[in-house]
């Protein structure tokens, strides 16, 4: 079991004040740049920051500080955010013009082109993406803007970015090498590690497990290994590598015994339950933890979680609602109990987190094992 809470809160590290070095006391001003400290004339600043600079201090900065604090700075970080989002908008314009054009042509073709993924894909990344990268230039105007929410933010964000996340990576190679022996036999993994429920009454029960490892395509196991990457670079850090470990293998298992419920005579692969599995608990956890968390960081998990299950709904010709469905509430479940009574991100290694960590690692070892061996043999 987790140590039980104090009375106070714990504070997090990138709320601490001492979480950047001191910042130089010889009354210059400048930016941090690769690790090093760039001084540059105090006129010369604004314009540093606008080219991407975060961490900057001044003469009156006594720590290294985000941008943000700075309040003499602030119009640079709105303009570097506005000129962000008009990035984002472009590459989504670029991508969903494409995807569009794509969506098109398979309308075209009738029902022979196969499943229309190209809407999928142009709702996915490039309308919703571009809408959100213009609602986004809009509000970075100073009277809509909470500086204290937004210093919060950037904080948060380069603590994030200090931290390794050693478990995720090493999921993605595992969902990597496991691909690339599909691509070397084909679809005998698929056949062989997929989950149906007919298999599963056969006494092939590990079928729950190895399907989490198992991927239809290059597009299949790229999405799911991006987005693995992204949940894991706040999970890992705010939870630990044990916990990812766990619940990523409980909420694969939750998934196959949710899509072989509905439908049962389909054959399932992929790990997005597991990933649901990982939002859903994220979710869970910052719900609880929603006063030390920054709020957009639980806001965008949320809206990420509505916007998978829309493009379930659009593409449910050929993806697996039902084990995203199952995933998620698993890992609900899951988030609702990590770390005691009171969410205290980041949350210590303990020996039920190790043990679990532990057992999860095993499981997902012994998994690969038995598609490899299973694929090998076939």
């Amino acid at each position: 079991m987790d140590p039980p809470p104090t009375d106070e809160p714990r504070a997090p590290p990138w709320r601490r004040e001492d979480l950047f070095r001191a910042a130089p006391s010889d009354g210059s001003s400048g930016f941090v740049r690769g690790g090093r400290l760039e001084r540059i004339s105090p006129w010369d600043l604004p314009a540093a920051v606008e080219a991407g600079a975060v961490l900057v201090w001044t003469p009156t900065t006594p720590w290294l500080a985000v941008a943000a604090q700075v309040p003499e700075l602030r119009p640079a970080v709105l303009a570097r955010a506005r000129e962000f989002a008009r990035q984002r908008m472009k590459s989504s314009a670029i991508y969903g013009g494409l995807s569009l054009a794509i969506a098109l042509w398979q309308s075209m073709q009738g029902p022979e082109a196969g499943p229309s993924w190209g809407w999928f894909l142009f709702f996915g990344f490039g309308l919703v993406p571009f809408v959100w990268a213009a609602l986004e230039r809009r509000s970075q105007v100073p009277e809509r803007v909470d500086w204290s929410a937004r210093v919060a933010e950037e904080r948060f964000a380069l603590w994030i970015a200090s931290r390794r996340t050693p478990t995720t990576f090493a999921l993605v190679g595992l969902l990597a090498a496991i691909f690339l022996l599909q691509e070397a036999t084909g679809d005998v993994a698929i056949e062989q590690a997929g989950v149906r429920l007919d298999l599963v009454r056969q006494g092939e029960w590990w079928r729950l497990a190895t399907s989490g490892l198992v991927h239809g395509g290059f597009l299949h196991v790229a999405l799911n290994g991006w987005t693995l990457l992204l949940l894991g670079r706040y999970i890992e850090p705010l939870l630990g590598g044990a916990r990812l470990l766990a619940i990523f293998f409980v909420t694969v298992v939750a998934a196959s015994v949710a899509s072989i419920a509905w439908p049962p005579d389909a054959l399932a692969v992929g790990a997005s339950g597991g990933l649901f599995g990982c939002m859903g608990a994220f979710v869970a956890c910052g719900w609880r933890g929603r006063a030390l968390l920054p709020r957009r960081v639980f806001r965008a998990i949320a809206i990420v979680i509505a916007l998978n299950l829309v493009l379930g709904w659009l593409g449910r010709d050929f993806i697996d609602n039902a084990a995203h469905v199952g995933g998620l509430i698993a890992g609900l479940a899951i988030g609702a109990f990590v770390g005691g009574r009171r969410f205290e991100p980041p949350l210590p290694t303990t020996r039920a987190s190790r043990v679990a960590g532990g057992l999860a690692a095993s499981g997902i070892l012994l998994s690969a094992a038995i598609v490899v061996v299973r694929v090998l043999r076939s």
